[in-house]
């Protein structure tokens, strides 16, 4: 796959440069091609719809803005968030983009029948998919993580109160590791103490709402 990636790069990169669409390189053109597309984006959408790690698209996008290629554009409503908007000099170059990417896919399956095409096709769109859920999966159990650090983190305080009625079950709860039986004893204590002290105003009444947000849903 490596090698395909590299060989089919540098292939581009020369019959891009043999057309005479030598003003954005390769990569470039992806960026313009998914704005072709898709209209305006928000670089955070373009960096899902490439894979571009938002530094690498952050430079690209600063390099194509001084060619002329696109624009920077604030919302109208919310104007911190910033579009990244095509202009006309680049969309001269769809036609002759999208007919260069043809003549590359002639090149890329010279040789294959059209079933086998197909074929090929299904089986990376299963290698696109099996990865979309792994890196799916992985985001989930990050935001767990993070999450459970954030009761924790809490639940210390709660440890550290003095207050019989949470400082107790709370240790227990971070001496068991939250185990099932110590959660359901801890939050019926952070719900008492809630009840009894939750608008007191000191610094743990927004702490026990949100002990008791984290505790329900885990």
């Amino acid at each position: 796959m490596s090698q395909i990636r590299h060989l089919s790069g540098r292939i581009w990169e020369k019959i891009l440069k043999e057309s005479g669409v030598d003003i954005f390189n390769g990569a470039q053109g992806r960026i313009l091609y998914i704005l072709w597309e898709h209209g305006d984006l928000t670089i955070t959408e373009i960096g899902k719809l490439t894979s571009l790690a938002k530094t690498t698209l952050t430079s690209m996008l600063d390099r194509m803005e001084a060619s002329g290629l696109v624009k920077r554009v604030p919302d109208k409503i919310n104007r911190r968030q910033i579009f990244i908007h095509v202009t006309e000099k680049a969309m001269e170059y769809r036609d002759k983009y999208d007919w260069l990417c043809d003549e590359m896919n002639g090149k890329f399956y010279q040789g294959f029948t059209e079933a086998e095409v197909g074929e090929f096709e299904d089986k990376l769109r299963k290698i696109v998919k099996n990865l979309s859920e792994i890196e799916i999966s992985h985001g989930k159990k990050e935001d767990s993580k993070m999450v459970n650090n954030e009761l924790v983190k809490i639940i210390e305080k709660f440890a550290e109160s003095g207050w019989d009625v949470i400082d107790a079950p709370s240790k227990k709860w971070l001496d068991a590791d939250g185990s099932a039986d110590t959660t359901n004893g801890l939050l019926t204590a952070v719900k008492k103490a809630d009840k009894d002290c939750g608008s007191c105003g000191c610094e743990f009444d927004p702490l026990y709402k949100r002990a008791l947000e984290l505790l329900q849903a885990s």
